[in-house]
């Protein structure tokens, strides 16, 4: 976490136990206290039942849930209990209004849950930016790194759970993203559990039994096995100590036997990385620097790989972990200085107009050929210096002579914000309602989209024949969000501005999380 100083100065928060790292991570006690942190991980060997960490994997996931000390708990949940610690621990005062940092691969379920965790936390206001972004950022901006002219940068974040690669252009401190990829179930954590399984596979080829079947012994394997891929960083070898029922197994581990075990898990970062030059139809030859970001970018066999595919230096001027918390604090100055900048409402509709509950002969919408892009409303501005993409194209389904089909009215790697609209047409006589699928997906097929809720036009005149045109209009912010409308052209009759998220919380809900969290935060002070 990092806020700017008075002074202009970008100031990295020290938390917990005096450093500017918390690992994210909970245990809940018996009793419902909630530790955060270090804390956590420590009370993990003991109880491992209520632990948790690596929920941004399955953030916006409506299916993940886990119960414990009468908490249902969700991703969004511990991203909140997170984001509580960091605040608390900060010292700071209270925080209103913070920039969040996620993941590029990150649609608009994940930042709507992200967005809803910062209000339970006690954050009013938040705006998400992708975190190889703020990354950039805080490279284009830095003073000894600024230099005059275009320069372009790949930024290659390996995280604790995440992996993201994304190539932006920076000149003059403005930063424009150029194209992201990623990966939701990469990071320092699988390298981890190859070591826990080499491990786990030399004590039982010692004493015939495997370490993994015990789950407290696993738990504290895990993370001793963490602390020696940590160290295995800057010396060759370390050992990991196993403690069984009867004796002590001491395993030597070397830097090469690491790297060697985990060598199909760089490789996938290398598919990712040709993956977004292919995507900014730029090759090697065309990037300035390479900036590597995230805690697990220190592991020699990172650079080594990235030396080797780029042929160039991997930049070594930001520290790796603090580099996103930097590049946000960035940001949020920016906003502050240029003011509210968010876009409210819609284009194309009367905000005037709610629709009617949806009538038994709803039908759906047909694709026609025609699309433009809209301009801003007048009074709106953007943040000139920084241009994010669409990391998920957004589209509707659609009804087709060959079936249901996904039509993707705004592509993925389309510089954000953006507003497109795209007339549709009503598919038979008499229809007085129109349905309109939302959706996030790069592709035709809608088994392989995310719905992320429906719009519906009501009150039609029925005696009108079919191909009556509606227009639907999409927007997607600064902060990723999606915003949707449809109206009728020769009625004007249109649905709701903004399209209601599936999954998104009431404020009742988050007033009650947040009076809760506050509540068994203080049963645990002291312990995290």
């Amino acid at each position: 976490m990092a806020y700017t100083q008075r002074e202009g100065e970008i100031q990295v928060a020290p938390l917990g136990d005096g450093s500017g790292l918390l690992p994210s991570c909970v245990y809940i006690e018996k009793g419902g206290g909630v530790v955060v942190g270090k804390g956590a991980r420590l009370l993990s060997t003991r109880d491992p039942s209520g632990f948790f960490e690596h929920w941004k994997r399955d953030m916006g996931d409506r299916h993940w849930e886990r119960k414990r000390e009468g908490l249902v708990l969700t991703p969004l949940l511990l991203s909140s209990f997170v984001l509580k610690r960091l605040v608390k621990d900060a010292a700071i005062g209270p925080v209103e209004e913070a920039v969040i940092t996620v993941p590029a691969w990150f649609g608009d379920l994940e930042r709507g849950a992200t967005l809803d965790a910062a209000k339970i936390a006690g954050i009013a206001r938040a705006r998400a930016l992708n975190e190889p972004t703020a990354a950039a950022l805080a490279y284009g901006l830095d003073p000894e790194s600024r230099t005059e002219g275009l320069r372009r940068a790949l930024v290659y974040d390996l995280g604790g759970g995440t992996f993201d690669v994304t190539v932006v252009e920076i000149e003059h401190g403005k930063v424009r993203v150029l194209a992201t990829a990623g990966e939701r179930k990469l990071g320092g954590k699988d390298w981890d559990d190859e070591l826990v399984n080499l491990v786990s596979e030399r004590v039982y080829e010692r004493v015939s039994f495997d370490p993994r079947e015990d789950e407290r012994l696993m738990t504290v394997l895990r993370v001793d096995c963490e602390k020696a891929k940590i160290a295995l960083s800057s010396a060759t070898r370390a050992v990991v100590k196993v403690a069984l029922a009867d004796e002590t197994q001491e395993v030597l581990v070397t830097r090469d036997q690491l790297e060697q075990r985990t060598r199909g898990l760089v490789e996938q970062t290398e598919t990712h990385v040709a993956l977004v030059l292919e995507k900014a139809r730029l090759a090697w030859d065309d990037i300035d620097v390479v900036l590597p970001v995230g805690g697990s970018t220190r592991m020699p066999m990172i650079l080594t790989a990235l030396r080797r595919i780029s042929n160039k230096e991997p930049m070594a001027l930001l520290n790796p972990e603090e580099a996103v918390a930097r590049g946000a604090c960035t940001y949020a100055a920016l906003l502050a200085r240029g003011g509210h900048v968010a876009v409210e409402g819609a284009l194309g509709v009367r905000e005037d107009a709610e629709p009617s509950p949806p009538s038994s002969d709803t039908g759906e919408v047909t694709v026609a050929a025609e699309e433009e892009e809209l301009p801003l409303l007048p009074g709106e501005r953007r943040v000139p210096e920084v241009q994010d993409v669409v990391s998920h194209g957004l589209g509707v389904l659609v009804v087709t002579p060959r079936g249901m089909k996904n039509v993707v009215l705004i592509p993925e790697q389309t510089p954000v914000p953006v507003r497109k609209a795209r007339p549709f047409f009503t598919i038979k006589d008499g229809q007085r309602a129109v349905r309109v699928t939302v959706t996030e997906g790069d592709g035709d097929d809608p088994e392989g989209c995310t719905v992320l809720g429906e719009l519906v036009v009501d009150g039609l005149p029925g005696e009108r024949p079919k191909g009556q045109a509606i227009d639907v209009s999409y927007e997607y912010d600064e902060d990723g969000r999606v915003r949707v409308s449809a109206v009728d052209v020769a009625t004007g009759k249109a649905a709701r501005c903004t399209i209601e998220r599936v999954g998104a919380l009431a404020k009742a809900q988050i007033d009650a999380l947040r009076a809760e969290l506050d509540e068994r935060f203080d049963e645990a002070e002291g312990k995290a």
